[in-house]
């Protein structure tokens, strides 16, 4: 089994910090044909009684309008990979290191699995980080 990786443009927002709000933005772009696969929600370090949403992915019209209609706009900083593949055992830190190997800064990282697949969203900051670590990725895991 081969190991997918693509770049993914992440969109951001505040999100009231109330019950509901969470479930409304979310079912606002899922009624325009959304289908993620990537949400982050948290509290904002900086803003009490709100929230930071990171979702993943957006495609179309319909669904970018639902976005930016819920306060969400692609994030400028945010410059991401996914990673797609089969489960193995130690899998993160070997992709960490190969990144790290390669004079690559990694902000943030988030993993999961479920039964023999796993999926990790790394994270960059650097100008052309993105296309350098997708590169090195090709070559760790090929």
């Amino acid at each position: 089994m081969k190991f997918e990786i693509s770049r993914v443009e992440v969109w951001a927002g505040e999100v009231q910090d109330r019950r509901g709000a969470l479930a409304d933005t979310l079912k606002s772009v899922l009624d325009a044909g959304a289908d993620l696969d990537f949400i982050i929600a948290r509290p904002s370090p900086v803003k009490p009684g709100t929230g930071i949403l990171y979702l993943a992915p957006l495609a179309g019209e319909t669904q970018l309008k639902a976005a930016e209609d819920c306060g969400l706009h692609p994030s400028s900083h945010i410059q991401a990979l996914r990673v797609i593949g089969p489960d193995q055992r130690g899998l993160a830190e070997r992709i960490t290191r190969s990144i790290a190997d390669a004079d690559i800064n990694i902000s943030g990282l988030t993993a999961g699995r479920m039964g023999d697949r796993c999926v990790l969203y790394l994270r960059f900051e650097q100008h052309g980080a993105v296309e350098r670590a997708h590169k090195t990725l090709e070559e760790t895991l090929d």
